[in-house]
């Protein structure tokens, strides 16, 4: 008969069950990690356990049903409740540094398109005192994202080890320009519009450099990483810069034709052009993103494998959450087919419309290239041994460009410890005491 005390064994029992299977787990892992060790000891106590909920269960079917039943439990909470460092992640950019205590300003420009960007701008931590006042004099740097991201890569480390901060509390002027489509710039009367790293370069930063100028009065610095760069190097390509210090390009994607794994298979196939002629716009964030990259690293590294670091890249997998928090950003369609034709023709060139429409906006059949040796300002170019994206060999076939045309002053360092995005995720930031002492060397 079901009463109350019958009620409560039957729910002591599932408690003791949940508990049981919960020690069970961590016991696993332990005895795992110890058996790589050659430690048998912990070994003979998941023996003990399997046969302890053996006799509790009577047989291993119903082992097996409660041990799924508590799994199943266990990813369903996982994946509907958010830990206090998730919340805090998912905040918007100048929310969290609020939080963080730094000085931040948000603003905003028009393009000559009319588009409407969004830039951020942060000072050295808890400097309210000094920050952004009248004789403010920080030399001002801009920060450009990468594809499909958005400028929460550049804070998203620890804060030793993001640049946006290292830079900050540097005592440099931070800013930092969205992407065009992302949720900063998200322009939803612009949805229907076509738009690559071309028109970000050509538009987006030529207007943000100038912005920038007129309200420090002093030249401007930029950094790009991999889309970021090629961003930078297409401004600069165009002309379209003005008033420029310093420019730092790191792990360009200008140079992909050694691009292996899923990028060469993707940029080979015929998905970019189906969805180029299907729809407008691509990317949006996902709760499971979010989650998988916490929970199941492994998984993640696994995935970065395949498109941008290799296994010797040092990854700082416990902050890729972060990352995936804000992940992935929406992009033109016609983004993603300019890349997959840098790949295709094995070459820095612009936007391949087709014969007919070539002759139209180039005067010739084929894209041409952007011609980098005619850039005249300082470039320096940080590049990772374990990019998969790019190889050495590239980034000296584009240090060459540059160092044989106009460029006033061309560096390249190399990092042995960096990959493609450990640049922004890195367990080490060691390019960070580079980008500085060139910074402050006038």
């Amino acid at each position: 008969m079901w009463n109350g005390f019958t009620h409560r064994i039957y729910f002591e029992q599932h408690i003791f069950i949940c508990q049981l299977y919960a020690n069970l787990l961590v016991q696993i892992r332990f005895a795992f990690i110890k058996l790589i060790n050659k430690q048998l000891i912990d070994c003979i106590r998941i023996i003990n356990i399997q046969q302890k909920a053996l006799l509790l269960f009577g047989n291993m079917k119903k082992f097996c049903l409660y041990s799924f039943l508590g799994f199943l439990i266990a990813c369903v909470a996982v994946y509907f409740i958010d830990t206090e460092d998730e919340i805090f992640w998912l905040k918007p950019f100048s929310e969290r540094m609020e939080i963080q205590n730094y000085p931040h300003q948000t603003h905003f420009f028009i393009t000559e398109d009319k588009w409407n960007i969004t830039i951020f701008r942060i000072a050295a931590k808890g400097s309210h005192q000094t920050a952004f006042k009248k004789d403010y004099k920080a030399k001002p740097i801009i920060l450009i994202p990468q594809l499909l991201n958005c400028v929460d890569s550049y804070v998203i480390n620890d804060e030793e080890l993001s640049p946006a901060f290292v830079l900050a509390n540097a005592g440099f002027d931070v800013w930092l320009v969205t992407n065009r489509g992302s949720e900063y710039s998200p322009n939803l009367d612009k949805i229907e519009e076509e738009y690559s790293f071309h028109e970000m370069g050509y538009y987006d930063l030529s207007m943000a450099f100038e912005y920038v100028h007129n309200i420090t009065n002093q030249k401007v610095s930029g950094l790009g990483h991999s889309q970021g760069a090629n961003v930078i190097l297409v401004a600069l390509a165009e002309k379209r810069l003005n008033h420029v210090d310093k420019v730092f390009i790191i792990a360009p994607g200008t140079h992909i034709k050694s691009a292996s794994y899923l990028t060469d298979w993707l940029a080979k196939s015929n998905l970019p052009d189906d969805l180029y002629k299907s729809q407008k716009q691509v990317g949006s964030k996902t709760r499971f993103g979010n989650k998988m990259s916490k929970y199941t690293p492994f998984i993640s590294r696994t995935i970065t494998l395949f498109f941008c670091d290799g296994w010797e890249s040092e990854l700082n997998m416990k902050n890729v959450f972060r990352i995936a928090s804000h992940d992935l950003q929406p992009t033109s369609t016609k983004n993603l087919l300019h890349w997959a034709q840098l790949k295709r023709l094995g070459g820095f060139f612009k936007f391949d419309y087709g014969k007919e429409k070539n002759l139209q906006i180039y005067k010739q059949d084929s894209p041409p290239l952007y011609d980098l040796s005619n850039i005249a300002e300082s470039i320096h170019i940080f590049h990772g041994i374990h990019d998969i994206l790019t190889t050495k060999e590239e980034m000296m076939e584009l240090y060459n460009t540059f160092k044989n045309g106009k460029a006033t002053n061309v560096t390249y360092q190399e990092y042995e410890r960096s990959g493609h995005i450990s640049f922004m995720l890195g367990k080490s930031a060691e390019y960070t005491r580079d980008l500085i002492r060139i910074l402050n060397d006038d």
